[in-house]
């Protein structure tokens, strides 16, 4: 049954999102609902088949470009909030409850505004393994074939691939 609502769910996506998203292939819903919205002038590209698992939103806001590589998977509960760039490379791995963000709300001396933003691209290689409840947060760059352990902050370029956990993430290999 998932296989058919996946097909309907894709097709869904070509005729809303005409202009503004490109899909090489299908998102796999393995189970449940998902939500994907792409504001006016932004672009979605996926580069081939994808896996969605229940809950997991993609938001893509205006002006963004958010691009995810072929065989891509995403488990549970997942978020990716692009306002500026969001590049994930082929064959990555998303454990549960995973947030994206290239966005931080602008805060200044007298208060945090809920409607102005300050935006850093974000780029994640291939074959990548994010742990459970990873944030990714904006200016963050996780070379090809790293894994990131589950509950880890990403926020900054990691310099080179490897494993890497923690608050602040630290390279341990």
């Amino acid at each position: 049954m998932y296989k058919i609502f996946s097909i309907l769910f894709t097709g869904y996506l070509k005729i809303r999102y005409f202009n503004r998203i490109k899909l090489f292939g299908i998102i796999i819903l393995d189970e449940g609902f998902v939500k994907i919205n792409i504001a006016k002038g932004a672009q979605l590209i996926i580069k081939g088949n994808i896996s969605l698992r229940k809950n997991t939103q993609i938001l893509i806001r205006e002006n963004a470009v958010c691009v995810i590589g072929k065989g891509s998977f995403f488990n549970r509960n997942c978020s990716i909030v692009c306002r500026e760039n969001i590049e994930i490379g082929n064959d990555c791995l998303f454990g549960e409850d995973v947030k994206i963000y290239d966005n931080d709300h602008l805060v200044d001396e007298h208060r945090i505004h809920k409607k102005e933003f300050i935006t850093s691209k974000i780029i994640i290689g291939k074959n990548v393994w994010i742990g459970n409840s990873v944030n990714i947060l904006k200016r963050s760059v996780i070379y090809s074939k790293s894994i990131i352990g589950a509950m880890s902050l990403v926020a900054s370029d990691l310099k080179a691939p490897g494993i890497f956990v923690g608050i602040p993430v630290k390279k341990i290999k």
